[in-house]
């Protein structure tokens, strides 16, 4: 399967995409905004892992840069303490 690994941290990023990659999987990481609709754009993943502090409205643009590909993403995120609710 190919994953985009979209978190602006690094080191939760790294350490995800080379899990994903000790599976098999052909895995990409984007740290930014602009970058992970230009990696999307020529990767054409089949799955997603968004971090929320990159955010939903990061979605559409992906779409359109996939163009019309079936777009599977799933949210991860750093915020899990009470705080962050």
């Amino acid at each position: 399967m190919k994953v985009l690994v979209v978190d602006d941290n690094a080191d939760s990023a790294g350490s995800i995409a080379l899990l994903l990659g000790i599976y098999g999987h052909d895995v990409k990481t984007a740290y930014r905004g602009a970058q992970t609709i230009d990696i999307a754009g020529v990767f054409c993943p089949d799955l997603i892992l968004l971090d929320l502090s990159t955010g939903y409205e990061a979605i559409p643009l992906l779409r359109d840069a996939i163009g019309g590909t079936a777009l599977v993403v799933a949210a991860m995120t750093g915020y899990g303490l009470e705080a962050d609710k």
